[in-house]
């Protein structure tokens, strides 16, 4: 049997944004994804500034600043008139160590053709309609199970956008694919739809219930029909044939109304200071690093070869959303508790008579029954999320949404001309116990499951995936030991912590949308990964830090930094450097930096800093700093 590099399950953000990550490291990666296309709702709309820097290092950020738009502020409704506006988030300004200054709206369903359109230019592959049903591993790879009859590529076109079944007027359309990474009706990886809610009320999106399959055996990993303290959604709706009566999506060429604008990015020229023994220290310029001589090509396999019972991986893994099959299959339990047990209804929905400036609340008027409107930046469709009294079943039909909007708006039932998706849910807070059971890692909802309404799960499940992409490439290129592998539970599993008690901590009105949930300022100081030599720091920048953007003579940091590799920084100091096969650069004292030696992540933090280059060839040794460039 032919065995991959590392083998994927879950076509969502966490994913995708994995496999491209290992894509440009020359790793032979396969994305296998149960549904037959990529998930077609709008859920986790809200792109962090930190998600966009990692997009920018990936590729995307031009496609993904063209398909969204800015947050609109908050319209507070009562009787048929306005009478307030609410701002969403605390104001936040750009500036030259951080570029992105707030939140970019894009809905999940166009990020995921953004990523999976990435994947296939670096000649990755994704196949749909596999089911995992089981798993067994040994000390040198693991076997992955599919179900009977399941592959192929059903339902996905060049471009990411799933085949649309067809749709009845003004109706839901039949979904032949479901969950992106997870199944049938289910939490994504993290991608929660921000709902305006929190502070100013409930929360409201996640997940969709899970497919109730009956049926296993010993090491069978199919998803139990009986809720465990696991579930991410607890009892959402099922459709007679167990799945959700998710909605198709437009294809690429379809999509409406995009924004023509991508932002510029600072121009770049060649700079003397790069050493000439990296390739692309001739020519750094933006966007050059995912498609120079320094980006291996992997040894990807075609689709056809993955149709068959089994799949053989040196790694696996899960991305395959909160009721994670492989979680499961494990036997890792996930430790949480229920933020809200009234029923949650998220709906992209077509509306006349409401503008698309604002992001349109409606309080509740009894019994908690919220309902918020939010268009879509660069579509025709709006965002609906409302809440329900405890013990009710939310109607997810056109009849059911347009009676509830009347019911709790000043709009009439034939304003809601559309519904294109829907899902109902109950929010969780929930962490798996560990985020690696041997040499099967969890990623994305299938590690911790959020209350949606600080917008942190795809955010924080796309970080997973940019944090241990460049740890599976050092380690499966032979250019680091596996124990580095060890850093990544090590690594995100405090961090996902943190986000999930601020994500209900929003949810419950205790925390404001504002620096936090920006993410900028997470690290790893406590990592045995990071080492910082230097004796006198101040309130400066340190090991573990995110490193910060900025421009030094003709050089914009992020483009330095942008691409699988390391970076050594010296700033302000002229002390000698030991001699590595990585990007070096020379710059004088920057205030974000203060003065001394930086050696930076593929990932974007500072794994080691010192006054002097003393000690850091012994670190470069053990982490596999030459990865990029053998």
């Amino acid at each position: 049997m032919d065995v991959l590099d590392a083998l994927i399950v879950g076509a969502g953000p966490t994913g995708l944004t994995l496999a491209i990550d290992l894509a440009r490291r020359g790793v032979d990666a396969l994305v296998v994804e149960r549904a037959d296309g990529l998930f077609p709702g709008s859920r986790g709309k809200g792109i962090q500034p930190r998600t966009m820097e990692v997009f920018d290092d990936l590729g995307v950020l031009d496609a993904i600043r063209a398909a969204g738009g800015a947050y609109p502020v908050g319209m507070i409704w009562q009787n048929g008139k306005r009478v307030g506006e609410h701002q969403m988030f605390d104001p936040a300004e750009s500036s030259e160590d951080s570029p992105y200054g707030e939140p970019w709206m894009v809905p999940q369903w166009r990020t995921q053709e953004i990523l999976f359109t990435r994947l296939r230019e670096l000649a990755g592959h994704v196949v749909f309609g596999r089911e995992v049903v089981g798993v067994e591993q040994d000390e040198e790879g693991v076997t992955v199970r599919f179900a009977e009859g399941t592959g192929g590529c059903a339902g996905q076109g060049t471009d990411g956008a799933r085949a649309d079944t067809g749709q009845g007027a003004g109706g839901l359309r039949a979904d032949t694919g479901q969950g992106t990474e997870g199944r049938a009706g289910q939490s994504t990886d993290g991608a929660r739809a921000d709902t305006g809610q929190g502070t100013e009320g409930r929360a409201g999106q996640s997940t969709d219930g899970a497919r109730a399959d009956t049926g296993r055996g010993a090491g069978d990993a199919r998803a139990d029909a009986r809720r465990g303290p696991d579930d991410a959604s607890a009892d959402a709706r099922l459709d007679a044939d167990g799945t959700r009566a998710d909605t198709g999506r437009p294809t690429d060429a379809e999509t409406r109304g995009r924004h023509a604008e991508a932002r510029a990015h600072h121009a770049t020229a060649a700079n003397p200071t790069l050493r000439a023994s990296h390739p692309e220290a001739a020519a750094l310029t933006p966007r050059a690093s995912h498609a120079t001589a320094a980006t291996p090509t992997p040894r990807t396999r075609h689709p056809e070869t993955a149709t068959t019972p089994t799949l053989r991986a040196r790694y696996v893994i899960a991305a395959d959303g909160g009721r994670s099959v492989l979680r499961r299959a494990l036997g890792i339990d996930m430790t949480g508790e229920t933020v809200d047990p009234s029923p949650m209804l998220v709906a992209d929905v077509r509306i006349s008579g409401l503008d698309r400036d604002n992001w349109h609340i409606f309080p509740p008027r009894e019994n908690g029954d919220f309902l918020a409107i939010c268009p879509l930046a660069s579509t025709d469709d709006f965002q609906l999320v409302a809440s329900f009294p405890e013990g009710t079943s939310p109607d997810l039909s056109l009849d059911g949404i347009r009676k509830l909007v009347a019911a709790r708006s000043h709009l009439s039932p034939d304003d809601v001309t559309e519904v294109r998706w829907a899902s109902d849910f109950r929010l969780r807070a929930a962490l798996a116990d560990r985020f690696r059971a041997g040499r099967v890692f969890l990623a994305g909802d299938a590690a911790h499951v959020h209350s949606p309404a600080g917008g942190q799960g795809l955010n924080t499940s796309v970080q997973d995936a940019y944090n241990l992409g460049w740890k599976l490439g050092a380690v499966l290129r032979g250019h680091a030991p596996a124990t580095l592998l060890d850093t990544y539970e090590e690594e995100r599993r405090p961090i996902a912590a943190h986000m999930l008690g601020l994500s209900t901590g929003v949810h419950r009105g205790e925390v404001r949308r504002g620096a936090a949930t920006r993410q900028l300022g997470l690290g790893h100081r406590g990592s045995s990964l990071t080492k910082e030599t230097r004796t006198r720091i101040g309130a400066g920048l340190r090991a573990g830090d995110r490193a910060p953007d900025g421009i030094a003579g003709d050089v914009r940091l992020f483009d330095a930094f942008r691409g699988p590799h390391w970076t050594l920084l010296a700033v302000g100091t002229d002390t000698e450097l030991p001699a590595l096969p990585i990007p070096t650069l020379r710059i004088k004292a920057y205030e974000p930096y203060g003065t001394g030696v930086f050696l930076i992540r593929p990932d974007g933090y500072v794994g080691w800093a010192g006054e002097t280059g003393a000690g850091l060839a012994e670190y470069a040794a053990r982490t596999g700093v030459a990865e990029a460039i053998r």
